[in-house]
C-alpha cells in the first residue's frame, strides 16, 4: 500500500516529462513519437499522483508526526526556484495521462488514491471502511481532489502557451498574494527550463502593475516603493487556481482573496453582503499537438461525481462553498467544452431524450449511473433510486476466549448508562443487560451493553453460568420499553418463552429472527462462539483483543430515493444559497455582460452555470423550464404582488424556524454543559471518598492532562489509541564539578595572597577524583 509511503524525488519521471515537453515544442516531433505504450503510461501516472496526492495530504495535517521536515519536502516542490523542474513537469506528465488513458480509469483512479471513494456514498448510514482518514480529514481530502482535477484542466504552462503571457500569468500571481518591491518580483518569478529571465520582463511589469513611490512614515522610516496590481488585473487576470498552485502557504491564496474582495466593494462591482466566491477562469485553447485536458469532464464518472456532490450540498450534509465552487467551475468547464451531439450516432437520443434512468444504479459505482457520456442527456437524466449495500456488521470470533471484557473499560462505558434501561434517540437504541436479568453484577461477571441500530440484529454470546442463561431467559415486563425492543431465546417457536423452553435441543437449531417492530435481541446458548455486534465504535470500544473480523449484513434499507437530475439539483442550489424559493430567473441572467463576469457569489454562479446549460441545446432549455414548474408549481390566477408575499411569508417562516433551532442547539447545549458539571462534581467527589492508592490517583489525574508534541506541535491529551511519552535526555556536565565543599562564598582573586586563599582542591570536581583514586587504592577496577 503506497498510502503510508512516499518520496518526492522522481528524477526519471520528469527527465521523461520535460525530453517529451522539449522535443514536441522545439523539434517538431508529434506526441504519438514520444508517447510510451498505453500500458506503461498507466504505471508511469501512479508515481506523480502519488507525489500530488502527498502533497495536499501534507496541506491538509495528515503527516504531522514527521514534523518539520515533511512540511519543507511540500514546500520544496513548488517553490519558485524548483517548480519547473519538479511540480509543473509533474502536472505534464498528468495531463498527458489524462488525455491518453481511459477517462473512467483516470478519474477512478485519482477518486481512489484521494481516498473520497466512501464519501461519495449516498448511503444513509455512515460507510466507515477507509482507515486511512478520520473523519476531520475527508472535507480538506474532497477539496483537494477537486482542486487537483481544476489544476489538470486549467494549467496550460507546458501545453502550448507563450513565454509572454505565462511571463504575465507569474508577475500576476505574485502581485495578487502581496505588493511587491522590484527586486522581490526579479527573485520570485520561477525559473524557465533552458532560459534566464525573461526579456519583456519590464514590458509585462508595467503593464499589469503600477508603482507606488517611497513614502516617509510619521514614525521617520522610509517604506520601500512598491510595486500594487492594476485594476484590470483583478477583473481579468486574476486566477485563484494559479495562484493555489504557487502560493507556498495557504494563507497567501486567502490573502489573494481578501484583496480581491476589497477591490471588488470598493469598486462598486460587487454589492453583496456575503464574501464573493473565487473568480475561476476559462482556461485558453491548447497547442494543436496536444488533446484539450478538459475531455476528462465530458466522462460519465465526472457527471455522477457532480451528482453525488451536488445532492450532498442540496440536501444540507455540510459541503464547503470552496468545494461547490471548484464543482460549479468544474462542470461549467465541461458545458463549455462540451462537443455537439452527434445525431448519425444515436438518433433515437435526439428525439426522444431520456427523462429517467430505470437501470439498476449501485452506490459508489459511479461508472453505472449514466448510459453515455453525452453531456446533454447525462444533464437531464433523472436519476430515481441508488442502489446500496447493506450496513456492515463486525463479527467476532471467541472461541479461544480471546476477546476479554475489559473491567476499565467496562466502567466508562457502564458510567453513563443506568443497570437494566433502554435509551433510545433516532434510529439508534442503547440496550444494556444487567441486574433486570438476574445476572451477578461482581465485577468478575459480564455485561452485555449493545448498541442496536433500528432494523439490525444482535446476536451475542450468553455468559457461562447456568445461573445466569435461567436468568437471562426468565421473561421480564419491563423489558421491551421501546417499541419493538424484544429478548427472544435460540431455537424457541415463539417470540417470547422462559428458561425452560431452552435445553440440548436449542443447540441445534439454527438462529431464527423475531419479526417484530424492527429492533430484536436473541441470546445465543452458552457454547455459541461467535459473537455478532453492529460496525458502530460505541460497540466495539467494549471488546478487547479481537482475534478475528469478518464482514457481515444488516437489515438496512437497500435502495435510497433520490428523484433528481443535475439540472434539478442546480435549481434546488441556487434557491438554497439564494434564501428565496425559485430563486432563478433565467430572463435576468442571460446577458452576455452576466456570461463573461467572473465576479459574484453562490448564486451568480449557479446562474451562469443554468444559462450556459440553457445554451447548450432547446432540449436542455426546456428541461430548465420543465424541472422549475415541478419545483416550485404556479397558479395561473397568483399575480406579482401575491407571489412576492408569499415569498415573504416563506422567508420568515424559514428565519423563524432558524431561530428556533438555535434556541433548540443552545438549550441542549446548556443541558449538556449542566450535566457535565454534575459528572464532574461526582467524580471529584467520588475521588475524595473512595479509598484510592496514591498511585491510582496519580495515573488517573495523569490521563487527563495535556501536552504538547515537539514533532507535530499539536496539543493532545495521552490516549490509548494516541498514547503520548515525555522523553528526558540526560547528559553529562561539569558544570556541578565547580561546586565548593566550604558554605563561604568565593571572591575573584586580585592579588597573589587571595589567589593562594582560592584553594582548587576545594571543589566536589577534586572530592570526586580523590574518591576515586582511593577506590582504585583499595579494590581492583573491575569489581567496582
Amino acid at each position: 500500500n503506497d498510502s503510508l509511503q512516499v518520496s518526492f524525488h522522481l528524477p526519471l519521471h520528469r527527465y521523461l516529462s520535460v525530453f517529451m515537453c522539449q522535443a514536441i515544442k522545439h523539434q517538431g516531433l508529434s506526441l504519438k513519437d514520444v508517447l510510451p505504450s498505453r500500458n506503461m503510461l498507466m504505471l508511469i501516472m501512479m508515481h506523480p499522483l502519488r507525489v500530488q496526492v502527498a502533497f495536499y495530504e501534507i496541506l491538509a495535517g495528515m503527516w504531522v508526526r514527521n514534523g518539520l521536515q515533511i512540511k519543507g519536502q511540500a514546500m520544496t516542490y513548488i517553490q519558485c526556484n524548483f517548480c519547473n523542474s519538479m511540480v509543473d513537469a509533474d502536472l505534464y506528465l498528468l495531463q498527458l495521462c489524462a488525455t491518453q488513458i481511459s477517462p473512467e480509469i483516470f478519474l477512478t483512479t485519482v477518486i481512489d488514491k484521494f481516498h473520497v471513494m466512501e464519501w461519495m456514498s449516498l448511503a444513509p448510514y455512515v460507510v466507515n471502511q477507509n482507515s486511512y482518514l478520520d473523519g476531520e480529514h475527508d472535507t480538506p481530502m474532497l477539496e483537494s481532489c477537486l482542486t487537483f482535477l481544476a489544476t489538470l484542466m486549467n494549467i496550460r504552462t507546458n501545453l502550448g502557451v507563450n513565454d509572454a503571457s505565462l511571463s504575465q500569468l507569474e508577475m500576476v500571481t505574485l502581485l495578487c498574494m502581496g505588493d511587491k518591491t522590484h527586486s522581490q518580483l526579479m527573485e520570485l518569478m520561477p525559473e524557465r527550463c533552458g532560459a534566464g529571465q525573461s526579456r519583456d520582463f519590464e514590458v509585462v511589469l508595467a503593464r499589469v502593475a503600477d508603482y507606488k513611490a517611497p513614502n516617509l512614515e510619521a514614525s521617520g522610516n522610509m517604506q520601500q516603493g512598491m510595486y500594487i496590481p492594476k485594476s484590470e488585473v483583478w477583473e481579468e487576470l486574476y486566477d485563484p487556481i494559479h495562484v493555489l498552485l504557487r502560493a507556498v502557504h495557504r494563507r497567501d491564496f486567502q490573502t489573494s482573496m481578501d484583496r480581491f474582495t476589497e477591490y471588488v466593494q470598493q469598486s462598486g462591482k460587487y454589492k453583496a453582503n456575503l464574501a464573493p466566491w473565487p473568480p475561476f477562469r476559462i482556461p485558453g485553447p491548447c497547442n494543436p499537438a496536444y488533446e484539450d485536458p478538459r475531455k476528462l469532464l465530458r466522462s460519465r464518472v465526472f457527471h455522477a461525481m457532480v451528482f453525488v456532490v451536488l445532492y450532498k450540498a442540496v440536501h444540507g450534509q455540510n459541503v464547503s462553498e470552496h468545494v461547490m465552487a471548484l464543482v460549479l467551475y468544474l462542470l461549467e468547464m465541461a458545458v463549455e467544452s462540451a462537443e455537439p451531439f452527434d445525431p448519425q450516432s444515436n438518433t433515437s437520443q435526439v428525439c426522444q431524450p431520456p427523462r429517467t434512468e430505470t437501470k439498476e444504479i449501485k452506490d459508489r459505482d459511479l461508472s453505472t449511473w449514466y448510459k453515455s457520456d453525452w453531456l446533454s442527456s447525462n444533464l437531464r437524466t433523472v436519476i430515481n433510486v441508488i442502489k446500496v449495500e447493506p450496513e456492515p456488521a463486525v463479527v467476532f470470533d471467541s472461541s479461544d476466549s480471546d476477546i476479554e471484557w475489559e473491567p476499565s473499560e467496562m466502567e466508562g462505558d457502564m458510567s453513563d448508562l443506568q443497570a437494566g434501561s433502554v435509551a433510545g434517540t433516532g434510529n439508534n437504541s442503547v440496550l444494556m443487560l444487567e441486574g433486570s436479568l438476574g445476572m451477578d453484577t461482581s465485577p468478575g461477571e459480564n455485561y452485555l451493553a449493545l448498541s442496536v441500530p433500528s432494523g439490525d440484529m444482535v446476536v451475542v454470546s450468553a455468559p457461562d453460568s447456568p445461573r445466569q442463561i435461567a436468568g437471562a431467559l426468565r421473561p421480564t415486563p419491563h423489558l421491551a420499553v421501546l417499541a419493538g425492543t424484544e429478548v427472544v431465546p435460540v431455537g424457541s417457536n415463539s417470540s417470547t418463552s422462559s428458561g425452560s423452553s431452552t435445553g440440548a435441543s436449542s443447540s441445534q437449531q439454527p438462529v431464527r429472527r423475531a419479526v417484530l417492530a424492527g429492533t430484536e435481541m436473541a441470546l445465543a446458548p452458552p457454547h455459541t462462539s461467535t459473537e455478532v455486534l453492529p460496525s458502530n465504535t460505541a460497540s466495539r470500544k467494549l471488546l478487547k483483543n479481537r482475534r478475528q473480523v469478518t464482514s457481515g449484513t444488516s437489515s438496512s434499507p437497500e435502495t435510497v430515493e433520490v428523484n433528481e437530475s443535475i439540472i434539478s439539483l442546480l435549481l434546488r442550489l441556487h434557491s438554497h444559497l439564494s434564501g428565496t424559493p425559485d430563486s432563478y430567473n433565467p430572463e435576468e441572467s442571460c446577458g452576455s455582460e452576466g456570461l463573461d463576469s467572473r465576479i459574484g457569489d453562490g448564486p451568480f454562479f449557479v446562474a451562469k452555470l443554468l444559462a450556459r446549460i440553457a445554451a447548450l441545446d432547446s432540449l436542455c432549455r426546456e428541461n430548465i423550464q420543465e424541472t422549475r414548474n415541478k419545483l416550485w408549481p404556479r397558479k395561473q390566477e397568483e399575480g406579482e404582488e401575491e407571489m412576492r408575499e408569499r415569498e415573504a411569508r416563506e422567508k420568515e417562516d424559514r428565519r423563524r424556524r432558524a431561530k428556533e433551532r438555535q434556541q433548540k442547539l443552545m438549550a441542549e447545549f446548556a443541558s449538556k454543559q449542566k450535566l457535565f458539571m454534575e459528572k464532574t462534581m461526582e467524580t471529584d467527589e467520588g475521588l475524595t471518598n473512595m479509598d484510592w492508592t496514591e498511585e491510582e490517583g496519580t495515573t488517573l489525574l495523569a490521563s487527563k492532562k495535556e501536552y504538547d508534541c515537539v514533532i507535530c506541535n499539536q496539543t493532545t491529551p495521552s490516549t490509548e489509541d494516541k498514547p503520548m511519552g515525555l522523553v528526558v535526555l540526560v547528559q553529562a556536565t561539569s558544570i556541578l564539578g565547580h561546586k565548593r565543599k566550604s558554605p563561604e562564598q568565593a571572591v575573584l582573586p586580585t592579588s597573589a595572597e587571595e589567589r593562594q586563599n582560592l584553594r582548587r582542591d576545594d571543589s566536589l570536581a577534586n572530592e570526586f577524583d580523590r574518591r576515586v583514586e582511593e577506590l582504585n587504592r583499595q579494590f581492583d577496577c573491575v569489581s567496582w
